[in-house]
């Protein structure tokens, strides 16, 4: 018999050895690699003609103007391999000028919403949007630079965007080409890096400058100043129960062998808001009737502390097992720090995906709109207090981050964030530790920031082909991360302003039926945002958050009765 197979060509990349120069310099003779081959494989062995390997730069490179340019490599086929560009060849190329952070220092940087700007500016098409810098005074040039500052900053209707503020403005992405977009995209990065010099060297010496300390009293965790630990969210949620100790030992219905005594019981407080955390306070374990869990339940509901969400009741859902959802998403768009860009729509992107999480996907949604750091650790304490092994978690956030690359640590930038003072930043470590506390055993992390894709730190979770058993997954700890995986959102005006990676999750959760993994959401995500961007989407796990082997976070379609 004739037997034939289709067989799944193998991912190889093409990975550009890092150049940086001085503005303005001959670009030399570019280099690099090649990786991903498998058994036995080489360079020689597997392609048709090494000999042809290239790399090459931009065009936009070509001027040698200051910024982060793309090398592509080129030159090979294989029959067992596709060919890609590594992640790091966006930015493997690096022109500096000695004059960029005076330029931030000494004159007021202006990040202008354009749509007509300089033909002769190949990173800035007519009708492309994106980063113009006005410098103050008018006229100083920057070397390297194709024109003087003032040709770059205005375009011939001249310019009306208010001093001291900068934003990023929408784009529309499908009338870039690649090239463009990457010039676009190196431009904003030059002037973050800038704009963060300090706050990053500070951070190279002591990473720990914006970890937050843990919480020491109740009124602590309802600031939002400090990380709640594993002892005092098992001493907030026993002092709950200890609030109705009466009744909870009058109707239980645990055998005797498991009650507790009333002694044990009463033996843990209702902290006062200034109160210290008793360390290894006892916590009770009962077993409690219907009713009595009932009046835990409203106790808990009318608590300050646990009220992030209010809860409402399920109508259908596809997975009954999963007891309660809860969605905390949050954008950035203003910030107060005027030197940092503005954005268009991230908080529209939140807004957005916030209805869907609420109206299809049945969550309990809070938004926050121009979240500050203790707005966001605030809910995110509260999550640990309020949520059990049987919920599912969503978090989500569109806004600044930055990558210290000396460390490999990432930040989100939220609105009271200070561009030179770290302390003010969240570092995704801090982020993971809160995480880590949420006792549920669906939690996922879905990022559309600038190097979001640092925190998908572990295991990278795939598309499972054939069935899932849901039982199964539900049973494991499962914790993920969605990152956008490049730069800060994008905001494409073709898509309603919308980012593409937002867009796309979007479309992609609308398509879910009855419920699915999130490896198989994840990939139709990552393949359509890839054909947009010059930015690869990741999706992994958090072990150090608990996710457990075989686990994965299901979307599902669920309704639940109106808020009255």
């Amino acid at each position: 018999d004739n037997l034939t197979a289709s067989i799944t060509k193998a991912r190889a990349l093409y990975v550009a050895n890092p150049v940086d120069l001085v503005a303005g310099g001959a670009i030399p003779t570019l280099s690099g690699t090649v990786s991903g081959f498998v058994g036995g494989d080489t360079l020689q062995s597997a392609t048709t003609d090494a000999r042809g390997l290239l790399f090459n730069a931009s065009n936009e490179a070509l001027l040698g103007a200051p910024g982060v340019y793309p090398v592509f490599g080129s030159g090979l086929d294989a029959i067992n391999y596709v060919f890609d560009q590594a992640a790091g060849n966006a930015r493997a190329l690096t022109f500096t000028s000695n004059a960029t952070t005076d330029i931030l220092s000494k004159t007021t940087v202006v990040l202008l919403t354009n749509t007509n700007t300089n033909p002769n500016t190949p990173t800035s098409p007519p009708g492309a949007g994106g980063l113009v810098v006005l410098i103050d005074p008018p006229g100083a040039g920057i070397p390297g630079g194709p024109t003087t500052a003032a040709d770059r900053a205005l375009p011939p209707g001249g310019a009306s965007a208010p001093r001291g503020v900068a934003s990023f403005s929408p784009l529309r992405v499908g009338d870039l080409s690649q090239d463009v977009l990457f010039g676009l995209l190196s431009d904003r990065d030059l002037y973050k890096k800038a704009l963060f010099a300090d706050a990053i060297a500070r951070l190279e010496q002591d990473p720990t400058l914006a970890d937050l300390p843990e919480c020491q009293t109740l009124k602590d965790v309802e600031s939002g100043s400090c990380l709640i630990t594993d002892e005092f969210k098992r001493q907030l949620q026993a002092a709950y129960l200890a609030a109705e100790g009466v009744e909870l030992r009058a109707e239980t219905t645990a055998p005797a062998s498991a009650k507790v005594a009333p002694a044990t019981l009463a033996a843990v407080p209702v902290p006062a808001p200034d109160a210290p955390m008793a360390p290894d306070a006892p916590v009770a374990v009962v077993a409690a009737s219907p009713a009595a869990a009932a009046r835990v339940d409203a106790a808990i509901e009318e608590s300050k502390l646990m009220s992030l969400a209010p809860k409402r009741k399920v109508k259908v859902a596809a997975l009954p097992q999963i007891v309660r959802k809860v969605a905390v998403v949050i954008g950035v768009n203003n910030y107060a720090d005027k030197s940092i860009p503005q954005l268009s729509n991230a908080v529209g992107d939140a807004q957005a995906v916030g209805a869907l999480f609420g109206s299809t996907l049945g969550y309990e949604t809070v938004v926050i709109k121009d979240a500050t750091r203790k707005s966001v650790v605030g809910a995110l304490n509260k999550l640990a207090v309020e949520l059990g092994p049987k919920d599912s978690v969503m978090i989500y956030y569109a806004g600044h981050g930055e990558l210290i690359e000396a460390t490999g640590l990432g930040y989100w930038q939220l609105a009271d964030s200070d561009a030179k003072r770290p302390e003010t930043w969240l570092s995704n470590a801090d982020i993971g530790r809160l995480v880590a506390q949420i006792g549920a055993s669906q939690v996922a992390l879905i990022s559309d920031s600038c190097y979001s894709g640092s925190l998908v730190a572990s295991e990278r979770i795939r598309a499972t082909a054939g069935q899932i058993d849901p039982q199964a997954v539900l049973s494991r700890k499962s914790v993920v991360v969605m990152s956008s995986g490049g730069n800060e959102p994008v905001f494409d005006e073709g898509k309603n302003g919308h980012s593409p990676f937002a867009w796309n999750l979007m479309n992609t959760l609308k398509q879910v039926s009855s419920w699915q993994a999130g490896g198989n959401v994840f990939e139709r995500v990552r393949f359509a945002v890839a054909k947009e961007l010059p930015q690869r989407p990741q999706y992994g796990s958090s072990s150090a958050a608990g996710h457990q082997a075989g686990g994965d976070y299901l979307f599902e379609q669920r309704q639940l009765e109106s808020v009255n």
